[in-house]
């Protein structure tokens, strides 16, 4: 497969910490790299020339379309892809974009970008797309100070044509260290003042601007400057749902709800299968107590679906996190059978989706629907999180569901340990002469590795039930440092039982 007629651009400063996973990233997809920086201080540039970049020197000039025009006047490739150092090409087949290369009635693509806010761990993100794959043409230009855009330079050429490519970029500039370490609000600020000042009536500068504040949480100030971008905004500029969102969201952040409600309804008039407005309306009635209006809402975003390729997005709305709301619409509404499905829904989306198997896992345990929760163990054994594990294996023990239990002890993710005592859990529920092998098999255990809490804590239990006082007391001495308050409960156990 050759490599694809395709130059790397990117303006760079001070990202050592990024730089190495972004250009590994599209190894094999780009017959050049072409980088400017603009003043690094730390080994960027030594790490770039380790992939073979051709390297320039620019002076930054507050001008993020300039900078980047610089770069593409050096693109010898008949394609051009734009990035960011802190973002990553994900999954990118070459033989898939060597025929995106070769339509010939398209001028760009827009790729969709994934945006993760918030800790890393949390693993969170918004979407949206942005055109950073285009033809290497003169007149094909970014423009804009800052959230500099190519699209609109596209769409001013005869025929000019942006397609949609299911080609994944991952940012992670947005994630609370990266906002920390950067600065990025203050610098953003203070470049979109610098714009309005010599352009004040700029729609997508007032956008931008209302941005910043909006996602600072200075929802009062971000409403002043979005409201009115609502009548002026044209419905072909890509970011008017967003606008719509935006400005509704704050309205009802800053206790104005009933704006806030008419300023959903306009978007939903506009964008009918917009999927975020409509949970985040949904949202809104909820706090109000409405139930049945938000059902529908919502089952309106289900049926949409992922909606991302059109609109700006957040994880999980279409699918996982609509069909949560969902669930606990339905389980207020007191269709509880219902609300089953749907938080089954939301872990078919997303199997390590935390807070449905939360709502799951008590419904079908007291409604006596264990085997309900041994199927959608079984079909997702190998997609569960370690700490997700952790949680469901306490559930299943303290409701004695041990045919639960065996299921969720054959996730490949549990250390061998645990999957052995798991396993021998169950016959120590049972009568002799079952129990009294469990008992054995769990001593057993304990010689291969004596260093395990939990076994002695089994064992302790285990003995008090048999009535052994001199072994439980023994295992209570052993549990001593782990589980200091165990005391109590053993010496009211033996109290009320005469021992």
């Amino acid at each position: 497969m050759s490599i694809p007629d395709l130059s790397l651009c990117m303006i760079v400063k001070n990202e050592a910490q990024h730089l190495e996973r972004c250009l590994s990233s599209v190894a094999g997809l780009v017959s050049e790299i072409i980088i400017a920086d603009t003043g690094s201080t730390d080994n960027s540039m030594e790490i770039a020339l380790s992939f073979g970049a051709q390297v320039l020197e620019i002076s930054w000039e507050g001008d993020f379309a300039l900078a980047r025009n610089l770069v593409l006047r050096q693109a010898s490739c008949s394609w051009i892809l734009v990035l960011d150092a802190d973002e990553a090409v994900s999954g990118w087949p070459a033989d898939v974009l060597n025929e995106l290369l070769g339509a010939a009635h398209v001028h760009g693509y827009f790729l969709p970008f994934i945006h993760y806010v918030g800790e890393a761990a949390s693993g969170e993100y918004v979407t949206d797309n942005v055109c950073r794959l285009f033809r290497n043409d003169e007149r094909i230009r970014f423009r804009g100070t800052i959230h500099e855009e190519a699209a609109s330079s596209i769409w001013a050429l005869a025929g000019g044509t942006i397609a949609y490519a299911a080609l994944p970029v991952q940012h992670y500039g947005y994630l609370d260290e990266e906002l920390r370490r950067k600065d990025k609000t203050a610098r953003n600020l203070e470049l979109i003042h610098e714009a309005l000042r010599h352009d004040p009536a700029s729609i997508p500068l007032q956008y931008a601007l209302g941005t910043e504040y909006y996602q600072q949480g200075e929802y009062a100030t971000a409403v002043d400057i979005l409201l009115p971008l609502l009548k002026s905004a044209p419905e072909g500029s890509g970011y008017l749902a967003d606008i719509y969102l935006k400005t509704a969201y704050a309205l009802q952040s800053s206790g104005r709800a009933k704006e806030a409600k008419g300023v959903y309804r306009g978007g939903l008039r506009l964008f009918p299968d917009f999927t975020d407005l409509l949970e985040s309306y949904a949202a809104l009635l909820l706090e109000e107590g409405q139930l049945l209006e938000p059902y529908h809402l919502l089952q309106k975003a289900l049926e949409s679906g992922d909606t991302s390729q059109r609109y700006p997005s957040s994880s999980g709305s279409g699918t996982s996190r609509t069909s949560l709301m969902m669930g606990q619409v339905c389980e207020r509404l007191l269709r509880y059978e219902e609300a089953a499905d749907y938080w089954e829904q939301a872990i078919g989306f997303d199997p390590s989706c935390d807070a449905a198997w939360a709502e799951l896992v008590p419904l079908c345990l007291l409604a006596g629907a264990e085997g309900r929760l041994i199927a959608l163990t079984r079909r997702n054994l190998q997609a569960l999180p370690a700490d997700l594990l952790g949680k469901c294996v306490p559930a299943a023990l303290n409701a004695h569901a041990w045919a639960w239990l065996q299921a969720l002890s054959t996730a490949p993710q549990l250390p061998a340990a645990v999957q052995s005592v798991l396993r021998v859990l169950p016959e120590l529920s049972r009568q002799h002469p079952q129990a009294l092998h469990a008992a054995a098999a769990l001593l057993e255990l304990l010689r291969e590795g004596p260093e395990q809490p939990p076994i002695h804590g089994y064992l302790w239990a285990w003995a008090c039930r048999t009535g052994d006082a001199a072994a439980a007391g023994q295992w209570l001495a052993s549990l001593a440092a782990s589980r200091p308050g165990l005391a109590a409960v053993h010496h009211r156990i033996w109290g009320e039982s005469g021992g």
